[in-house]
């Protein structure tokens, strides 16, 4: 079972117990009106302002009187009410007719609205109006849609390597195999597994960022996250005679990010810096206060990537150059975080005023800083 099927059984579960609830009451309101209070549809407008689903009454023509917050950001309501341009509307018609001189037809229906837009919606008479329950499935269908995604993106990626190592793994099986070349492939097996291993790796963390819910977002001093995530990567780009310099213009407010998360931009996006730069280039870090925004760039001075791919670039397993460095998730992992702090990531090559390299650049929202209002 899927996670759409499971969250169209829950929301059968909590539709049916909600329309017993109101049922029952409105039921005991006509038998005994004065015992029990707040099930007029105007009461229950007051108390489903704040409710976690969406609850909405409409005419029996089917024009929606009421609608709370959730309804209405499900449904893509109109201002006055009316029913918008969309293709549920025809479905909607054909459950408001089948209410019609009935008690209780109660028409529950899933709605596929394509992409990630999924609701469901339950509909019962009350009183001279009719009842409705909308729930939102968009989580479920965006979860299954990223299962779907990692497996087709894992088995593309993984094919390439796995032949390689099933191809060396027989020649290490013949006896005669000269010495030089059973050294070979052992180290190209070596060589495929440890890409499979980081390919894999970089793919959970990146289907993890979109499955998870919003980053705890609280004050950082950026210029620590920076300098740590500069330590992680600076003796590779000693050993490649890359040079990396850390520059921030004070005064520096705090930023509102995710620091372990922040870190990950850093560094990710400095490991691609030191891998596609040539000896004796230099990569810069550069930090700036705003008005209302952190300005972070990363720019390097390397041989840079043509203007045509940088729309790409943050795509999965989308690479400039077909060498086989890294898995390709470096910078779709960079944008996915940059856009989980409210920010659009920037990519320029040349950088502006530079003959050659790439910059990388976001600006982070920022906590009020007195020293950055007077300076």
């Amino acid at each position: 079972m899927n996670a759409l099927d499971l969250n169209v059984l829950l929301g059968l579960g909590l539709f049916a117990i909600a329309g017993l609830a109101f049922g029952a009451a409105w039921l005991e309101r006509r038998l005994n009106p004065a015992r029990v209070p707040g099930t007029t549809p105007a009461e229950l407008e007051l108390r489903a302002a704040g409710a976690p689903i969406g609850i909405l009454l409409a005419d029996p023509t089917g024009l929606i009187r009421f609608a709370n917050a959730p309804a209405r950001r499900n449904l893509e309501l109109t201002d006055d009410g009316g029913l918008p341009d969309r293709p549920w509307v025809s479905a909607w018609r054909d459950d408001i007719a089948s209410l019609r001189g009935t008690d209780g037809a109660n028409p529950y229906r899933l709605v596929n609205a394509g992409g990630e837009q999924a609701f469901s919606w339950w509909l019962c008479p009350f009183g001279d109006v009719i009842l409705g329950l909308v729930q939102d499935l968009g989580q479920a269908a965006r979860g299954e849609r990223i299962a779907r995604s990692f497996l087709a993106d894992l088995s593309h990626e993984l094919r390439t390597p796995l032949t390689a190592i099933l191809a060396h793994l027989e020649l290490l099986r013949d006896p005669a195999l000269p010495e030089f070349a059973h050294e070979t492939s052992l180290r190209l097996v070596n060589q495929e597994a440890t890409r499979i291993s980081h390919l894999v790796q970089d793919l959970l963390t990146l289907s993890r960022l979109q499955a998870a819910a919003e980053f705890d977002l609280h004050a950082v001093d950026v210029l620590v996250v920076a300098e740590t995530a500069v330590a992680d990567v600076i003796l590779d780009a000693e050993r490649r005679d890359i040079a990396i310099d850390l520059e921030a213009r004070r005064p520096l407010p705090r930023a509102l990010a995710d620091p372990d998360r922040l870190r990950q931009v850093f560094v990710n996006a400095l490991d691609n810096a030191v891998k596609y730069c040539q000896p004796g280039n230099r990569i810069t870090v550069s930090l700036a206060g705003q008005a209302t925004s952190m300005r972070v760039s990363i720019c390097d001075n390397g041989p840079g990537i043509a203007s045509e791919h940088l729309p790409n670039l943050t795509r999965r397993f989308y690479r400039a150059q077909t060498d086989g460095v890294g898995s390709g998730l470096g910078l779709a992992i960079v944008d996915e975080i940059v856009r989980r702090h409210h920010a659009t990531l920037e990519l320029h090559s040349p950088p502006p005023g530079e003959p050659s390299g790439l910059l990388l650049a976001f600006n982070l929202p920022i906590v009020e800083s007195p020293e950055l209002k007077h300076a």
